[in-house]
């Protein structure tokens, strides 16, 4: 995983695992909980998912797995597509047009 320090014990398969559950449950990252190791401490620290999160994110890793899973999963006919939802969470919002749109005709207050 990381050129330096400690070599960790899960690979990315659990950290990808552990990343779609975050993404899945929308907690915080240092909410999240983390298997333990047996005398009690994290097998890894949550700084441990972000940094392979955002680098994933940078370099459209995601968008890759996520395409191919979407893909893998119309080829197959296991998905429903008319179904399919997007999560606009992270997506910024202009305010212009729809306070042109219905704005002072309304009567609404932004």
């Amino acid at each position: 995983m990381s050129k330096r320090g400690p070599r960790s014990q899960i690979g990315y398969h659990k950290v990808f695992n552990l990343i779609l559950q975050l993404l899945y449950t929308g907690m915080p990252w240092k909410q999240q909980p983390i298997p333990q190791e047996p005398p009690g401490k994290p097998v890894i620290h949550y700084t441990g998912l972000y940094k392979p999160y955002a680098r994933w994110a940078e370099d459209d890793s995601l968008a890759k797995a996520f395409t191919g899973s979407v893909k893998y999963l119309g080829e197959q006919e296991k998905l429903d597509q008319p179904l399919l939802h997007g999560d606009g969470s992270n997506i910024v919002a202009k305010r212009g047009r729809r306070h042109r749109l219905l704005g002072p005709q309304v009567g609404i207050e932004f």
